[in-house]
């Protein structure tokens, strides 16, 4: 599967491309809305896990551009804190899965392993 990750923390973020790669994914990293919508309007993908909180605006935002551009796309939000306003705007805009940090990069993994074996029994 083709994953982007958009987080604006790079440590945070290349240790969930490298969790999600040894899945045998192809993973990309954006730190910023404006690097994300670069990156997605050269390739598409079938997931992206989004952080709500970026440097340069809202993740909400983004994933309501990912999925007027993508409508497939399968979208995992990721926060640093935990508001059920938040989320339910979230879960509005068609996102799969809603993290809460602290989480382990491993998960991530799991998460496209399992939409990856979804899809192919499609």
């Amino acid at each position: 599967m083709e994953i982007l990750v958009v987080m604006p923390d790079h440590k945070a973020a290349e240790n969930i491309q490298q969790r999600i790669s040894e899945h045998g994914h192809h993973v990309m990293l954006a730190g910023t809305i404006k690097d994300a919508k670069a990156i997605s309007s050269c390739q598409q993908f079938d997931l992206s896990f989004i952080h709500l909180c970026l440097p340069d605006g809202d993740g909400l935002e983004l994933i309501k551009h990912m999925k007027k551009c993508f409508p497939e796309i399968r979208i995992v939000a990721m926060t640093d804190s935990n508001s059920r306003l938040q989320e339910l705007s979230a879960r509005k805009l068609g996102i799969i899965y809603y993290m809460v940090e602290p989480f382990e990069a491993r998960e991530t993994g799991y998460i496209a392993d399992h939409l990856s074996r979804k899809v192919s029994n499609f």
